[in-house]
């Protein structure tokens, strides 16, 4: 009865607030039950899990990396050779160009395990006894997950530059801003709620000699209203996150460079013009 080690994989670590981790595994449950007679027994400890890691340049290779570990263990013998490795599709293995990815996906074949997509719509195996049919179907795939991934990473990149071009003109690049900050009628700046931004000084000094907590149970027993209008009060989470951002001691932040942890997840972050300082 062959063990089946199950591997997923995620590009952001907020994916983890979601259900990808979930669906991954119960995809490879739901595989090794709709195949009785591959008799798989699925490893449930350890799973192998690269959190928040991208692919497109092979970053989950890393020998501190769930499938760089995930190697090693084969390697070392920890794993039996013609073990099963379940992954929801190949592109969660690799999305680096298709000479590279195609190595990846080879050196764990030539390694004795078998490789199982368990996605409904990319459900196949691969192995030893994998023919020129077999080995075309995962070029194509990894060939297209490389220029899926590449075409994310060029729009990301030229809308971020777009962005920096208007953030230098202290234009607005987006309109999602701390609570303390409004956007004006004609969209072109930012107004500051002087109500809320004095709420914040008075924060930033309570915090010079007090923690979160004391600070939020202050502003409760103060009756000072919380800005949102669905929160039952100060936490001190919120007060926290007020705190530690940036933008309340005048600093602009602007996404950085790196591509690859933008192309599954879309995150990006607010960018504040240097004129709306409290």
């Amino acid at each position: 009865m062959p063990k089946g080690y199950v591997y997923i994989r995620y590009s952001t670590a907020e994916q983890s607030q979601g259900d990808s981790h979930g669906r991954q595994m119960r995809l490879a449950m739901r595989y090794a039950d709709a195949h009785p007679e591959k008799q798989i027994q699925v490893v449930e400890d350890p799973v192998y899990v690269d959190s928040g890691v991208s692919s497109f340049h092979g970053g989950n290779l890393a020998s501190d990396k769930a499938l760089g570990r995930f190697l090693n263990d084969v390697d070392s013998g920890v794993i039996a050779a013609g073990s099963i490795l379940l992954v929801e599709s190949l592109d969660r293995l690799s999305r680096q160009e298709i000479f590279a990815a195609q190595q990846v996906f080879l050196d764990i074949l030539n390694r004795r395990i078998t490789v199982i997509t368990t996605s409904e719509t990319e459900s196949k195996e691969y192995g030893g006894q994998s023919g020129l049919v077999d080995l075309i179907t995962m070029l194509v795939h990894l060939e297209r997950a490389h220029a899926e991934s590449l075409l994310k990473s060029k729009r990301v990149k030229e809308a971020w530059n777009t962005k920096r071009v208007h953030a230098r003109n202290n234009a607005i690049i987006t309109k999602v801003c701390p609570q303390w900050l409004t956007v004006s009628k004609d969209g072109k700046s930012f107004i500051v709620d002087e109500e809320k931004a004095e709420v914040v000084r008075k924060i930033f000094a309570c915090a010079e000699s007090m923690g979160y907590q004391s600070i939020a149970r202050y502003l409760n027993e103060s009756k000072v209203r919380p800005f949102s209008i669905r929160s039952h009060g100060w936490q001190s989470s919120r007060i926290a996150k007020i705190l530690l951002n940036p933008a309340a001691i005048h600093s602009r932040t602007c996404q950085s460079d790196h591509a690859t942890a933008l192309l599954e997840s879309a995150m990006e972050r607010r960018n504040i013009p240097s004129h709306c300082i409290l």
